[in-house]
């Protein structure tokens, strides 16, 4: 067995055994974790249960929620830049907005442990005007969401999303894709800390 498993396994049984003791039951905001008896590999448990080769652990205050995914609205608009969250037009480029239908909804969100992901596919319609702003991208994050410094990602992209392509997500919270020939790309598996 390995030993960090072991010293794991054993700090949850002491807080589900103080827990325990000191007469508290569980409620909504309770973890329950299942410890195999046999390797004592950790789990979450499945509607509370535990298999019968598996010890149930309670941890009192703890959930395992993620914060909604926030999807980004259309239509698109040029002042996307000011309203982080929607999908930009550019007046050349034309506008960006979800992937076809059989795909994820473009979107973000933090985890528990404070990472953002994106997710979803972004397609520009190439049919624009003329002058004014030309965004980079298909849209912005909002503040809390933003990097510190630009990341870069190797994403699946072009009309089949058959290709690679480039998506920068930068400290102003551009997510950008700076290969004018990405008019798809997939944000599936981007994350980060902020």
């Amino acid at each position: 067995m390995r030993w960090g498993a072991l010293v794991a396994c054993v700090a949850l049984l002491v807080v589900g055994a103080a827990a325990y003791a000191v007469g508290k039951g569980t409620s909504s905001d309770d973890l329950t974790v299942c410890a195999a008896k046999s390797n004592g590999d950790l789990d979450l448990a499945e509607n509370g249960k535990c298999a019968k080769n598996e010890d149930k652990v309670i941890i009192p205050g703890a959930t395992e929620t993620l914060e909604p995914v926030n999807y980004v609205t259309g239509p698109a608009t040029e002042g996307c830049h000011v309203k982080p969250g929607t999908f930009c037009k550019g007046t050349k480029s034309g506008s960006w907005g979800n992937g076809a239908s059989e795909y994820a909804r473009t979107g973000f969100y933090k985890d528990t442990d404070g990472i953002v992901h994106l997710m979803g596919v972004a397609r520009l319609d190439a049919t624009g005007g003329h002058g004014g702003f030309e965004p980079e991208g298909p849209f912005y994050l909002p503040s809390a969401f933003q990097p510190s410094d630009t990341r870069v990602f190797v994403v699946a992209g072009g009309a089949a999303l058959n290709t690679t392509t480039l998506v920068e997500v930068r400290a102003n919270g551009l997510v950008a894709t700076p290969d004018p020939a990405a008019a798809t790309v997939s944000l599936d598996g981007i994350s980060f800390r902020p």
